[in-house]
C-alpha cells in the first residue's frame, strides 16, 4: 500500500464514521439518558457524548485478529 492509497482508503473510513457519529449523536439526544437542560452552556456535555460514541466507534471497528491487536497497542504510543 502506498501512502496516497491509505489516505484514499483513510478518509474513506473516516466518511463512513462521521455518518455514524451523526447518527448516535441524534441517537443520544432522543435516547433520555440525561437531561440536557439540566447541563450548563458549555462543553461537558457534548464531550461525555462525543467519548461515549467514539468508544462505540472503536467497539465496532476494533480488529479481529490477534496480529492487528498488537499494532493498534503499539501505534497507540505513538498517538498520545
Amino acid at each position: 500500500m502506498t501512502k496516497k492509497e491509505f489516505r484514499k482508503k483513510f478518509n474513506e473510513e473516516v466518511r463512513e464514521n462521521n455518518k455514524l457519529i451523526r447518527r448516535l449523536r441524534e441517537q443520544a439526544l432522543s435516547c433520555g439518558a440525561f437531561d440536557i437542560t439540566s447541563y450548563e452552556n458549555n462543553y461537558r456535555l457534548p464531550k461525555i457524548v462525543i467519548t461515549a460514541i467514539l468508544t462505540e466507534c472503536a467497539r465496532q471497528w476494533k480488529p479481529f485478529d490477534d496480529s492487528a491487536k498488537k499494532e493498534v497497542k503499539n501505534l497507540e504510543h505513538f498517538l498520545c
